[in-house]
């Protein structure tokens, strides 16, 4: 199964999933932060709805962006040596893209006789 899913690598979705789940990263620790906090200051607010907003941003990226600019999205994201963790994190997100495709494709097909 491995030999056959990594013959079809595809780095576009790839660069997506990996978009997306620093998205949801981001989102995710700003809010666990937001919510854990009793009493929050202006400064610490604005702070973490920068670090969300910067999550939704790349998670928009990662469904919308064109294919000829997903991967310098995604090649800009990962210049520090933590994105390796990130990029494990994401194998998860591609095998779940790249199943929810290859249903697509399937059923596209099966639509057009």
């Amino acid at each position: 199964m491995a030999k056959q899913l990594f013959s079809k690598f595809d780095q576009t979705l790839f660069s997506r999933s990996y978009l997306v789940t620093i998205g949801l990263l981001l989102m995710s620790i700003s809010t666990l932060i937001l919510s854990a906090l009793e009493g929050i200051d202006s400064t610490s607010y604005i702070l973490l709805s920068l670090i969300f907003t910067m999550g939704l941003l790349s998670l928009c990226v990662g469904f919308i962006v064109s294919k000829s600019k997903i991967d310098t999205w995604a090649d800009a994201f990962s210049k520090h040596e933590i994105s390796i963790i990130v990029v494990v994190l994401s194998v998860p997100i591609y095998l779940v893209m790249y199943k929810g495709r290859q249903a697509l494709i399937r059923a596209r097909n099966s639509q057009h006789p």
